[in-house]
C-alpha cells in the first residue's frame, strides 16, 4: 500500500507568492508609467526653453554679423526638433517641425514716415523661422522668430516670450530709440522629425536707417501678422517701461479685426528726437 505526502501549505504559500508577485509588478508598471509620463511632460517643456534658446542664439549670430557688416561670413547654429525620451522609464520622443518662410504671408513689418495723411515707407522686412512641436504628453507649442523677437502660442494668443532689441537714450533735448531689426531673404524650406539640425545663418543685405523727424512727421512701425496683439502688448508694456506715456509719446492704432490679414498694428513714435533702425537680410539654410 503507497501512501502520498500533500503538501497543502507549500501550495498555499507558492499561490500567495505568485499573486504577491503579481500585485508587486501591476503596481510597479504602474509607477512606472504615471512616473514615466511626469518626465515625459517634463521633457516636453524643456524642450519649447531649448528651441526658444536656440533662437535666440540665431539671433546672436545674426547680430555679429550685422555689427560686423559682414556678407561674407556664414555662421551655424543648431536646433533640436525632438525630445531625447528615455527608453528606460518608457518615455516616448515627442518631434517637431522647423519652417523657414522668407515671404510676407506670414509676417511683414514695414517701417514707414507719416505726414497729413501721406505715407512714405522707409523699409520693409519679411519671414519667419517657425518650429511646431508634436508633443506626446504635454500640448503642442510654437515658437515663431519674427524681426527679432520669438512668439510663443500654447494656448491660443501669442506672447512675446523674448522681446526685441531696443536701446533708449534720453537727454535734455528729448528721446531716442535704436532697434536691431532682421528680415528674411532666399527660399522657402521646411523639416520635421527628431533630430538635431545646424542651421546656416548669413547676412545678405544691411542698412542703417536714421529718422530726424521733420514737421509733423509720425515715424511708424507696421506689423501685418497673425500676432499682432502679441506686438501690441510687448510695444505698450515696453514703452512704459522706458517712461514713454501713451497717446503723448507713443500711440498705437490697432487693427478691428486682428484675424484679418489684411488690416495691420501701426505703433506710431509721436514726440522723439531720433529713431535709428538697423537692420538686417538674413538668409537661414540647412
Amino acid at each position: 500500500m503507497r501512501s502520498t505526502f500533500r503538501d497543502d501549505k507549500g501550495d498555499a504559500v507558492m499561490v500567495t507568492a505568485t499573486l504577491l508577485l503579481s500585485i508587486a509588478l501591476a503596481v510597479g508598471g504602474r509607477l512606472l508609467l504615471d512616473y514615466g509620463e511626469i518626465q515625459g511632460k517634463e521633457l516636453d517643456m524643456e524642450h519649447s526653453t531649448d528651441v526658444e534658446d536656440s533662437m535666440v542664439r540665431s539671433r546672436a549670430a545674426m547680430l555679429a554679423l550685422l555689427t560686423k557688416e559682414d556678407t561674407v561670413t556664414t555662421l551655424m547654429t543648431r536646433v533640436t526638433l525632438g525630445t531625447p525620451g528615455n527608453p528606460y522609464l518608457a518615455v516616448a520622443r515627442s518631434s517637431g517641425s522647423l519652417e523657414y518662410d522668407p515671404t510676407p504671408s506670414q509676417f511683414q513689418l514695414q517701417i514707414v514716415v507719416k505726414n497729413l495723411g501721406a505715407e512714405r515707407i522707409v523699409n520693409t522686412l519679411n519671414g519667419v523661422l517657425t518650429f511646431q512641436s508634436n508633443n506626446y504628453y504635454y500640448h503642442d507649442q510654437q515658437l515663431t522668430f519674427q524681426a527679432g523677437a520669438v512668439l510663443l502660442n500654447e494656448f491660443g494668443p501669442s506672447v512675446i516670450s523674448t522681446p526685441l532689441s531696443i536701446d533708449h537714450y534720453t537727454d535734455s533735448s528729448g528721446w531716442s530709440l535704436n532697434l536691431n531689426l532682421y528680415g528674411f531673404t532666399g527660399e522657402r524650406w521646411s523639416l520635421s522629425g527628431i533630430e538635431t539640425i545646424p542651421l546656416k545663418i548669413s547676412l545678405e543685405s544691411y542698412s542703417t536707417i536714421s529718422l530726424d523727424p521733420g514737421l509733423n512727421d509720425v515715424i511708424t512701425i507696421r506689423i501685418n501678422t497673425l500676432g499682432e496683439e502679441a506686438w501690441r502688448d510687448h510695444f505698450r508694456n515696453r514703452f512704459r517701461d522706458l517712461g514713454l506715456i501713451e497717446n503723448v509719446d507713443f500711440r498705437l492704432v490697432l487693427p478691428a479685426d486682428y484675424t484679418d490679414p489684411a488690416q495691420v498694428l501701426d505703433i506710431e513714435l509721436l514726440t522723439p528726437n531720433m529713431v535709428s533702425f538697423i537692420t538686417g537680410e538674413m538668409e537661414v539654410t540647412l
